[in-house]
């Protein structure tokens, strides 16, 4: 684990703390639960207490005496895109206390973070709400076109034993040797995904125990759309029968979240989301240009 690093700034008139690497400090951390909760109604402390808060989620704070007032929080990722190594880095929980805004508090942030990690990365992105799609092209950033793929599920039981809950440490510990032991299924795949995955599995997200494979799927229903984020599964595994293992009545539409490697038979189309922009650098590599592409959904946080 890296060493606490902290140091006073000055920002137009007024004076900060600026810490990042400071999860082991209970105080500052109450303190960036506090900011979340204000800003997104969610605090992380469950997820630190379980294992997710790892050095694949670095704060970048903005301290007010013992209130934290804005930051932007760094995930490294390692991933493999069309089966070559690449670097990506995301950027998540972009908040100012409303107290706080218009104080150039988030520019501080993002220029230094921009500057911190300027060559160790192969490309930067970050997920936008819908009211602040004009502020991120002022530090490079493009808006790009994700599509997704689909297809319609006939009516099959599917091969889906229970849910997995993350109360359990044996449920927990299950996934996560899941994620370490899985076979890239998608053009992109995240390497680094445990930490992610428990905070979809926490907050957002199911994630089933299936058998013959064994594997794990995270699944999402809603009135006949049926969402497959990920599966996670040591085995080399055929979208097809991967469908299969998803119990559907006739009609049901699935949506993967992810690229397929092979995406014969089934249908891409543009994504329309609300309050989730996907952005990348602009000058470095942009995979969306070239064909169909959807970022992983379980990185959209």
């Amino acid at each position: 684990m890296e060493t606490s690093m902290q140091t006073n700034v000055t920002i137009g008139i007024h004076s900060y703390l600026f810490a990042t690497h400071y999860e082991i400090d209970a105080k500052k951390r109450a303190a960036f639960n506090w900011l979340s909760q204000m800003v997104f109604g969610i605090q992380f402390e469950e997820w630190y207490q379980k294992g997710g808060w790892t050095e694949s989620f670095r704060p970048y704070t903005l301290f007010d005496k013992e209130n934290a007032v804005a930051n932007v929080s760094v995930c490294p990722f390692e991933l493999l895109l069309d089966g070559k190594p690449r670097r990506y880095l995301g950027l998540y929980t972009v908040m100012v206390h409303p107290d706080w805004r218009g104080l150039g508090l988030s520019r501080f942030l993002m220029e230094t973070i921009l500057r911190d990690w300027e060559d160790q990365y192969d490309q930067v992105f970050l997920f936008a709400n819908d009211s602040v799609l004009d502020f991120y092209p002022r530090f490079g950033f493009e808006q790009v076109q994700e599509q997704a793929f689909s297809r319609i599920l006939p009516t099959q039981p599917g091969r889906l034993i229970r849910k997995l809950n993350m109360a359990c440490p044996a449920d927990r510990m299950l996934l996560q040797k899941q994620i370490a032991a899985a076979t890239p299924l998608a053009r992109v795949s995240i390497r680094n995904l445990w930490g992610m995955a428990l905070f979809q599995a926490l907050y957002e997200l199911e994630f089933y125990v299936c058998r013959e494979p064994d594997a794990v799927l995270c699944i999402e229903r809603e009135k006949g759309r049926i969402t497959l984020h990920d599966c996670f599964c040591a085995h080399p595994l055929p979208l097809n029968e991967l469908a299969r293992m998803i119990p559907a009545e006739n009609g049901d539409l699935l949506t993967l979240g992810f690229t397929p490697l092979r995406s014969s038979g089934w249908t891409a189309a543009p994504v329309q989301r609300k309050d989730s922009t996907t952005f990348l650098l602009t000058g470095r590599e942009n995979p969306f240009l070239q064909q169909p592409m959807l970022f992983p959904t379980l990185v959209h946080a």
